[in-house]
């Protein structure tokens, strides 16, 4: 199969292959941003939800567990669905746990906002760089 074609056969267009692979790029710089949200927030959330050291650990490591584990099914679903989609489908629970995680009254709350945070940032990164080996030489 042609690397510059879609699955139906089509030709993908320059300018479609820039536009995708600079809107993931631009939410991989999002992953980033909640990665290291943790610590920069570290004050706030220690005040606001009474934690101990060994607390905010867990907390701050919350994200990286389900991040790690779905590197692998990102790339499948890069593979089934497409780089668009999966991208889509990746900033939106990042949405759904960032407003969580900034509206949580509790600590629990906290952790879930943050774990799906996790799963919505583990798909920019392995689609921008899918979109970089299919579309471009």
């Amino acid at each position: 199969m042609d690397l510059n074609k879609e699955r139906s056969g089509r030709a993908v267009p320059p300018f479609y292959c820039w536009v995708v692979l600079l809107l993931a790029g631009f939410a991989s710089f999002f992953t980033f941003f909640h990665r290291m949200s943790a610590g920069v927030l570290r004050a706030d959330l220690v005040e606001e939800f009474a934690l101990s050291a060994t607390s905010f650990a867990a907390f701050s490591s919350v994200c990286f567990y389900p991040y790690m584990l779905m590197q692998i099914p990102v790339g499948l679903l890069a593979d089934r669905w497409g780089v668009r989609k999966t991208v889509s489908l990746g900033c939106l629970v990042t949405a759904l746990g960032t407003l969580l995680l900034a509206s949580a009254g509790s600590f629990t709350a906290a952790c879930l906002g943050r774990l799906l945070v996790g799963f919505g940032i583990s798909t920019p990164v392995v689609c921008t760089q899918k979109a970089a080996a299919v579309w471009f030489p």
